[in-house]
């Protein structure tokens, strides 16, 4: 899921980041939360550097 998230947000694909969010499971809904809030501020880089996160700590 990183790495889709990563590029979504790279190519800023406000329609793919949303799908992608719908599929955080319900353990982790803050973080599909603050998602959620990223999107309606538009800020992609932050999006992208949480996907950094992601990918490099192996989650997804």
């Amino acid at each position: 899921m990183g790495n889709t998230l990563h590029q979504a947000a790279k190519t800023v694909d406000a329609d793919l980041v949303g799908e992608m969010i719908k599929k955080i499971p319900p353990t982790h809904q803050p973080i599909a939360e603050k998602l959620r809030a990223l999107i309606e501020q538009y800020d992609f880089d932050e999006i992208q550097r949480i996907s950094e996160l992601i990918r490099s700590s192996g989650v997804a």
